[in-house]
């Protein structure tokens, strides 16, 4: 298991996470924890970066072997696209990978 805290800037701002990859029936898991922006963005680019930003973060884990791609912590619901509920997890959400 390995956690990984991490501080990203660039001229539109920052942003700060923590995900961790896990073994899960023989599959690796790429859980992003936490997640905050300070972006200084209107609101059509900030959800371009953002969602930007995440697919690169998916491309790494898929790079290095994970599976799937899950979030938990803040409803991302309505901006994250591409992904779906995970049961049993509060503001939890998957995307196979």
């Amino acid at each position: 298991m390995i956690s990984l805290p991490i501080r990203v800037e660039d001229a539109d701002g920052s942003a700060e996470l923590v995900f961790e990859v896990v073994e899960e029936n023989e599959r690796r898991i790429c859980w992003l924890y936490h997640l905050e922006l300070h972006l200084k963005l209107p609101p059509k680019a900030w959800l371009r970066k953002v969602r930007g930003e995440l697919a690169k973060l998916e491309n790494i884990a898929r790079e290095a072997g994970c599976a799937e791609m899950r979030i938990r912590g803040r409803d991302w619901s309505k901006i994250i696209i591409g992904f779906e509920a995970l049961d049993g997890v509060p503001n939890g959400l998957r995307k196979v990978l």
